[in-house]
């Protein structure tokens, strides 16, 4: 891993996807979590929380294959 969990968050999912498949990743889901309603303090589209494996708490330079299942759970409007 070239970043962590913790520097995607907050992040437009779409980019998040696109980093993760330039990393090699194959196998990504995508879900949203619908639990913005005035978007005070997250923004419709912005990444919640990185899984790999199911790790949430990856850092740069932890090693993944590249067929682990990634899942990009993102915030969306309630």
């Amino acid at each position: 891993m070239s970043t962590g969990s913790n520097d995607l968050k907050d992040k437009n999912y779409k980019d998040v996807v696109a980093v993760l498949k330039e990393m090699g990743f194959t196998d990504i889901s995508v879900v949203e979590e619908k639990d913005v309603t005035v978007g005070l303090f997250n923004s419709v589209g912005d990444v919640k929380s990185v899984q790999i494996n199911g790790d949430k708490k990856f850092k740069a330079g932890d090693e993944f294959p590249s067929d682990a299942k990634v899942i990009v759970t993102y915030h969306g409007k309630k």
